[in-house]
């Protein structure tokens, strides 16, 4: 049995590039795959953090007649955020100090996954207005800029933030 010295056992380089480049794209679709199922987990977990922080403002109202307004004096933190839709003050987690009259309602800090423009918790209170000229007051709303499609609770979107779940207490 002669053995050809010339040939030499192993892959080409043209094949290892091939090999190479298929598992490049296939990560490259797990990556994007993960990404939306992340983004997913991040609004389910707002969406359980705004039900959560409603109950809360729930039971505060009930035990208390009322809802602070982050524009109250001694409202830690004061108001944040500024937008047309509503009126009346509001209080956003930008600034680490949210809703602090619930610390006795809730189990843990509340925090948007993300907490970076434009995806963070708002609270308004007050006899807010919502949307604004509607008419509509509530004693509270409480929303979350999610990052998919919104559910629909009935209750209208913010303009320019067709993304916000929100859920309110009428007046």
């Amino acid at each position: 049995m002669k053995i050809d010295s010339n040939r030499s056992i192993g892959f080409t380089l043209i094949e290892l590039l091939v090999v190479i480049s298929v598992i490049g794209m296939l990560a490259a679709i797990i990556l994007v795959s993960l990404n939306s199922a992340r983004a997913k987990a991040r609004d389910a977990r707002r969406i359980a953090d705004v039900q959560q922080i409603y109950k809360a403002l729930e039971l505060y109202y009930l035990n208390n007649g009322s809802v602070p307004s982050c524009s109250n004096g001694g409202y830690a933190g004061g108001c944040d955020f500024v937008n047309p839709a509503f009126v009346g003050a509001a209080d956003s987690t930008q600034d680490g100090q949210f809703l602090p009259f619930l610390s006795s309602y809730t189990s843990n800090a509340i925090r948007d996954p993300l907490n970076r423009s434009p995806h963070y918790y708002i609270y308004a209170a007050t006899n807010v207005q919502f949307p604004a000229g509607s008419g509509i007051r509530y004693v509270f709303l409480i929303a979350a800029i999610l990052e998919t499609r919104v559910p629909d609770n009935g209750i209208p979107s913010i303009p320019g933030y067709e993304q916000a779940y929100i859920l309110g207490h009428l007046n």
